[in-house]
């Protein structure tokens, strides 16, 4: 609370005692009318100054009140985001640690399944394929299931990008991307420079790919595929939602 209002009041309250004292004050009077009138003069004085005073305290005390309120709803909001965040964070990195992709006899899982689409990738870029098409035929054979892993970490983007409160979103937007698993990282960038996927623009939107570290990777993988970065890919990879 700012005192200073109330000093500048007090000593304005003293500065015009003083001022009544030095032009009348001739010793204590004992007339009567001599104090009433200064009875007078002092509640003209003071009565304006306590309202003020108290007006100026009810206002104090509501932007204090108001204050705690707006930081109470913004705790509130985070906590609330958090719940959800952190959730759904667990839900994404289980399904990454669990996914698994057969090719032929050969069942690959986590890491490794992303490991074998790094390696499938880079191989049909040597090829000279169209990296559209078969990042495309990667997830088919995963019965859509790369698709599946990619969406359940983009869900989390969209969290961060539609309901964490501005102030901390950068926060939770480094949060989300020091959890993320490096393959995982490998994977999203193979699927924004191969696919249309929608999902995708969460990340995008929240500035993830243009992070140093991704950004390098997603440069990688455009170099291998011969695709440029600001070439759309080709419409035979699925833009699903």
């Amino acid at each position: 609370m700012n005192y200073k209002p109330l000093f500048v009041s007090i000593v304005f309250l003293a500065a015009v005692w003083g001022v009544y004292f030095w032009q009348f004050n001739n010793g204590f009077s004992t007339s009567q009318g001599d104090w009433g009138t200064f009875g007078d003069f002092t509640g003209g004085v003071v009565n304006p100054l306590l309202n003020f005073i108290t007006i100026y305290v009810l206002i104090t005390q509501f932007k204090t009140l108001k204050s705690d309120l707006d930081k109470q709803r913004f705790d509130e909001a985070v906590k609330a985001f958090e719940s959800s965040f952190f959730t759904f964070t667990t839900i994404a990195l289980n399904e990454y640690k669990t996914f698994e992709l057969k090719v032929g006899d050969i069942v690959y899982k986590g890491a490794g399944s992303i490991g074998y689409i790094e390696g499938y990738f880079e191989h049909h870029s040597k090829l000279g394929a169209d990296m559209n098409v078969k990042f495309n035929e990667i997830d088919q054979l995963s019965h859509d299931g790369v698709y599946s892993l990619v969406s359940s970490f983009c869900v989390v983007f969209k969290l961060i990008d539609e309901t964490c409160p501005a102030e901390v979103k950068d926060k939770y937007i480094s949060l989300f991307s020091m959890l993320l698993p490096t393959k995982m990282t490998y994977l999203l960038s193979m699927a924004e420079v191969s696919t249309k996927w929608k999902l995708l623009k969460y990340p995008r939107d929240l500035g993830y790919f243009d992070k140093d570290s991704v950004s390098k990777v997603c440069t990688h993988y455009r170099k291998i595929a011969g695709i440029s970065s600001l070439q759309a890919p080709a419409d035979a990879s699925d833009a699903r939602e």
